[in-house]
């Protein structure tokens, strides 16, 4: 079972860098986000989840072995949380950004 855990856990991992990473391209060509605070929030906020999440995957395939189970299910947990949030986040983007931008 631990390994299955672990598994969630990495997957949600590259998942959430893949859309933190998509979210900030497709953000910085479709939105005006430099004029607004707001705009500047999304963009600082998923950039930064963006490179947390690139040290958390740099770790998995370089870093230590695998942590005990005690901590390997709030670990899938919340990098399933995250990674669920960030493609929200982008789904939202999509929606309102680039469908707008259609004639």
């Amino acid at each position: 079972m631990i390994h299955l855990f672990h598994l969630v856990g990495n997957t949600a991992v590259w998942v959430a860098l893949a859309a933190s990473l998509m979210f900030c391209v497709t953000y910085a060509l479709v939105a005006p986000w430099r004029s607004t605070g707001e705009g500047w929030h999304l963009m600082t906020f998923t950039f930064v989840i963006g490179v947390i999440f690139a040290w958390i995957a740099y770790r998995q395939l370089l870093g230590p072995p695998a942590a005990p189970m005690s901590i390997e299910a709030p670990r899938a947990a919340a990098f399933t949380a995250l990674a669920g949030l960030l493609v929200w986040r982008l789904a939202l983007l999509i929606r309102t950004q680039v469908r707008r931008r259609k004639p």
